[in-house]
């Protein structure tokens, strides 16, 4: 079984808003009890205090305090396990966890499908404890839904977001491959030559951010108007993010509408985004939510989907093997081996493609086993023989 989640929009009404925000903000309370309790436990008596001891005091906290009698029990349950889940990447080497401020609280889930419901005519979602809340349901669930959570983004817009779970499909094993090499220049290029250019989101409204937020470090803290602007400086990072999710969504299903096989290589963005020179420009790009949207349309279409290690794509000859030293400037790929001429993203798509090999066995998105194919020998002292293995 796979999941996949849906996202749609709310629109509550005031009184259902004015809502939402108290349950969010006594939510926000009741994460902070918890890990000072867990704090002072552990620095007063060097006692670690588990999530089963917190989850017993909530009846005991419904009764004394009136913002929590209303809230769902397993909402309330589910914020002392993102708690535990926090401690947990802490003892996993992660950072420790930080008390939530004003506003830093965003969302609450429904652990169990039975706390949420639509309508019949898809116009309305009940939330149990809030009430029928009006949705732009804009495509159906597909799936068994297994959880709600509900969201507000710092524009102020609020949403629901359903996983769901739905059976696999299965994968043709003898579709053929097509590889494809992201990069900034262009943004995807394909082993066949296609070309799609990026989409400078982040450039276009650069001058309008950076002029809402002088707006905003102006304004004095805790006043009304910051709050206001505030507001618009997180719908105008909204825009920017919205803008880059579509031409990512659009992008990538054409490529899935058009294509039997994906390879792709798996690339550690967070190390690459250590080159301060590049680092925003990468990050603006979205090369790990793209690869990930490709993932997951692949299993939903029952296509092939491979990563493969992407050491030397670039430097790679591929055709006939040899290393090539190409810099970041060289955007032609010229082997002085045996004279091959073509576009660097071109050549690093085709390498990608090669080491894909033949996908023989595939599930969930990942390549169980790739072989190789061979490629023509050169002898040459730069020769690398080309390793075929899949993330």
């Amino acid at each position: 079984m796979a999941t996949f989640a849906y996202r749609y929009r709310l629109y509550p009404t005031r009184v259902q808003e004015a809502k939402l925000s108290g349950w969010l903000e006594s939510l926000r309370l009741l994460y902070n009890f918890a890990l000072a309790e867990r704090r002072d436990a552990y620095k007063a008596e060097k006692r670690s205090v588990s999530v089963y001891e917190q989850k017993r005091t909530l009846p005991d906290l419904k009764k004394r305090f009136s913002r929590y009698a209303g809230i769902n029990s397993q909402v309330l349950q589910d914020t002392l396990f993102r708690l535990d889940r926090a401690f947990r990447c802490f003892f996993a080497g992660g950072g420790y966890p930080r008390f939530k401020g004003e506003s830093r609280y965003r969302s609450f889930t429904y652990p169990q499908a039975t706390a949420f419901r639509l309508s019949d005519d898809g116009n309305k979602i009940r939330l149990s404890g809030i009430g029928h809340v009006r949705i732009r349901f804009h495509r159906p669930l597909e799936g068994t839904p297994k959880t709600a959570t509900v969201i507000r983004y710092p524009s102020g817009k609020w949403y629901v977001c359903i996983p769901c779970e739905v059976p696999d499909v299965p994968v043709r094993e003898d579709a053929s491959l097509t590889g494809f090499d992201l990069g900034l220049t262009n943004f995807l290029t394909s082993s066949a030559g296609t070309i799609t250019k990026p989409l400078r989101s982040l450039k276009r409204t650069e001058k309008k951010l950076r002029r809402e937020q002088r707006r905003l470090s102006r304004k004095k803290k805790g006043s009304e108007n910051r709050r206001r602007q505030s507001i618009k400086v997180a719908r105008a990072h909204e825009k920017v993010a919205n803008r880059r999710r579509d031409f990512l969504h659009k992008t990538s299903r054409r490529v899935i509408d058009s294509h039997e096989g994906f390879a792709f290589e798996k690339l550690r963005v967070k190390n690459m985004l250590k080159n301060h020179r590049l680092a925003k420009t990468m990050a603006g790009v979205g090369w790990a939510t793209f690869v990930s949207m490709m993932a997951y349309k692949a299993a939903k279409a029952g296509k092939p989907f491979v990563l493969v290690n992407p050491r030397n794509t670039s430097n790679l000859c591929s055709g006939c093997g040899a290393i090539v030293s190409n810099t970041l400037v060289n955007r032609t790929h010229v082997c002085p081996e045996c004279g091959l001429t073509l576009d660097r993203d071109h050549n690093a798509a085709i390498n990608v493609k090669l080491r894909a090999g033949t996908v023989r066995s595939y599930a969930c998105g990942e390549a169980a086993t790739v072989g190789g194919v061979s490629r023509p020998q050169v002898a040459s002292k730069n020769q690398e023989t080309p390793s075929f293995i899949a993330g």
